[in-house]
């Protein structure tokens, strides 16, 4: 049984959050790359290695869906299946994101209460 095929209107939406997510995923690299660098002066703190490794982290995330979101587009007969795996990959890096705000909120809050002391 043939799957719905998105017309040209919606693969022209679909190639805009495609940029965006590109976009994303590049500057989260450069900032993440850069913080790691930053954090292996040794006059910087550690944490800076930590921040670098999440950024790296998250732009993977956000990264990898990409593929099977392009798939929607370049190819035909399989768009549903498509646009279901680019979700799912999507929604595991939102669950990455997730979990990455609760450890920076957790270590903002255990840095206060440090400080506190």
């Amino acid at each position: 049984m043939a799957e719905y095929e998105f017309s040209d209107a919606e693969n022209t939406n679909f190639m805009k959050f495609l940029q965006t997510m590109l976009f994303l995923s590049i500057a989260l690299l450069v900032v993440g790359v850069m913080t790691l660098i930053q954090g292996m002066i040794p006059e910087t703190s550690g944490g800076d290695i930590i921040l670098g490794l999440i950024f790296v982290t998250l732009a993977i995330a956000i990264f990898y869906p990409i593929k099977y979101f392009f798939d929607i587009i370049t190819t035909e007969g399989n768009d549903v299946t498509a646009f279901m795996k680019g979700f799912n990959y999507l929604s595991r890096a939102m669950t990455v994101l997730m979990v990455t705000m609760a450890i920076l909120w957790l270590s903002v809050i255990v840095g206060f209460i440090a400080s506190l002391s």
